[in-house]
């Protein structure tokens, strides 16, 4: 459906491929009510990329996630902005980022 809201043609395999990277391929055709919030939270993150976007924001990407599909996700956002030449930020509370993103900007209270 973000191909075709974006105007673009609607390329299934490229869908599929996105879901497949982000290990819920095999649930393609379940509703989203059959999802668990890490899988919606997934399926967010292939609809945000499938149009392959200039600017990716990225708010709290793998709060819903485990720590096999937190690295995933980041590896997955990372490639995707590489290829296309997106801009890509990450706003999280997620710590296990924390190693894996070069530039960062840490905001603390006082």
């Amino acid at each position: 459906m973000a191909q075709s809201l974006a105007g673009n043609k609607t390329d299934r395999n490229a869908a599929k491929s996105l879901l497949e990277r982000l290990n819920i391929g095999h649930k393609a055709d379940k509703s989203v009510r059959d999802l668990s919030q890490g899988e919606k939270q997934r399926v967010a993150i292939a609809r945000a990329l499938i149009n392959q976007p200039k600017v990716i924001l990225a708010d709290e990407p793998t709060s819903a996630l485990d720590d096999v599909n937190c690295d995933e996700v980041l590896k997955l956002l990372q490639e995707q902005a590489k290829v296309v030449g997106s801009a890509l930020i990450v706003v999280t509370h997620d710590t296990r980022l924390k190693d894996k993103i070069n530039n960062q900007v840490i905001l603390e209270s006082k």
